[in-house]
């Protein structure tokens, strides 16, 4: 079935070339990739160089971690990240954890092997899903180990599946797999791998971390003032159709609102949808006079995951749509979060929801009856608050597991 990947993989760049005249995000995948080799080789200077691949922010974001602690433990080596997708390489392309940054080139057996040979990495470390079938096997012929970090596993995956046998069987070569949870653990165990081992979800340290940062936001406070605020994170559409009734039924609330997508059309969509006079855009708010709105929209990036601490809630989105986004954010602020259904692949839904932290709702009306619920019961509101901190405090320490692994691979400076 490898003629099947190979065919995918051409097929894939060829749509994107196809679309990149009429795609911004498309373009930018393509024209990040051209002249790649001459791009990677003004890159990489002489020294001893660990790579990290991620598909976009949210893999980033869940490495991220371990390349700080990484940087810690062996000062003298040099970090590459390589990204996927634009979305992921546009934002953090100049973040200086990473000596250096640049797209990974669509996979093929020359394209791999030119890869490595420029690059030269002492050990690779792909975060969750990529596997990459000719840069594995480019590793594999320099014996270079390489990582899989912060995976899970289920049943119904593709990697799982009956077609996707050759794939598994080109995982029993990595170093190893750090899976995120026991069911994963399990599911691999069962179908013959030894190369796996549970380490935990890095993003709980990434958030533990952020939580203990100072965080100032003047303009938020004054737009609180005594009021609870519900904090409303990476909402799409489909989330957002709970907005409005939530104002309609809790008035003392106030909403604060990042939109996953902040170009101008996506935000004039969003403020048709609210009550006019009563939102104010980050952007053009002053801070003496935005206490007077209910909604505050956040036009920005990078600021989310700081700013859930000011919420009596959260609700987090994409559960409507592709996935939910990172409701650990929210979490780790011992906040009740909800969200929508679907979460299959993330496992702390299914965590939170069950200990009763977390909140999935399949409709408007569900999560309006569960927020006057919390609202309505003060023993039930403390008992999400400590189910959300019980959680946190249990799932931390994955980066300590994955840098023992990796340290025990990597050259000693």
């Amino acid at each position: 079935m490898r003629w099947a990947y190979n065919l995918g993989v051409r097929c894939y760049g060829a749509a994107l070339q196809l679309a990149a005249p009429f795609n911004p995000k498309a373009r930018l995948w393509c024209d990040g990739r051209k002249n790649w080799r001459e791009k990677l080789q003004n890159q990489i200077a002489p020294g001893e160089w660990v790579w990290f691949h991620a598909a976009s922010l949210g893999e980033y974001e869940s490495a991220r971690p371990v390349m700080e602690a990484y940087k810690k433990a062996q000062p003298h080596h040099k970090i590459l990240v390589t990204f996927f997708s634009p979305s992921g390489y546009e934002l953090k392309k100049n973040d200086r954890l990473a000596d250096a940054t640049a797209y990974l080139p669509l996979d093929g057996p020359s394209t791999s092997r030119d890869f490595v040979a420029i690059t030269q990495p002492k050990l690779a470390v792909f975060v969750r899903y990529e596997f990459w079938l000719h840069y594995m096997d480019a590793l594999q012929e320099k014996q270079i180990p390489h990582f899989i970090i912060s995976a899970t596993f289920r049943p119904d995956q593709f990697v799982m599946g009956r077609w996707a046998g050759f794939i598994r069987k080109r995982m029993h070569k990595l170093y190893q797999i750090l899976v995120q949870d026991e069911n994963s653990l399990q599911l691999l165990l069962d179908n013959g791998f030894k190369n796996v081992s549970r380490a935990g979800d890095t993003r709980v340290d990434r958030v533990v971390d952020i939580a203990q940062q100072p965080a100032d936001f003047p303009l938020v406070k004054a737009f609180q003032q005594d009021a609870p605020l519900f904090v409303a994170g990476s909402s799409w559409q489909p989330d957002e159709a709970c907005f409005l009734p939530f104002l309609q039924r809790f008035p003392d609330m106030k909403l604060l609102i990042a939109p996953h997508v902040i170009d101008p059309s996506n935000l004039a969509r969003l403020e048709q949808t609210l009550p006019p006079g009563t939102f104010v855009r980050w952007s053009m708010a002053q801070q003496e006079t935005v206490g007077q709105y209910r909604i505050l929209i956040v036009d920005n990036i990078g600021n989310l995951s700081r700013l859930y601490r000011f919420g009596r809630y959260a609700f987090v989105g994409g559960g409507f749509t592709t996935g939910i986004h990172n409701i650990l954010e929210a979490a780790v602020y011992k906040i009740p979060v909800f969200y929508g259904p679907h979460h299959k692949a993330f496992p702390e839904g299914a965590a939170l929801d069950q200990l009763g932290a977390g909140f999935c709702v399949h409709e408007v009306e569900e999560f309006l009856i569960d927020l006057q619920l919390l609202e309505s019961n003060p023993e039930l509101y403390q008992n999400a608050q400590n189910a959300a901190a019980d959680y946190i405090q249990k799932n931390t320490g994955a980066t300590e597991k994955i840098m023992q692994w990796l340290l025990d691979v990597a050259p000693k400076s």
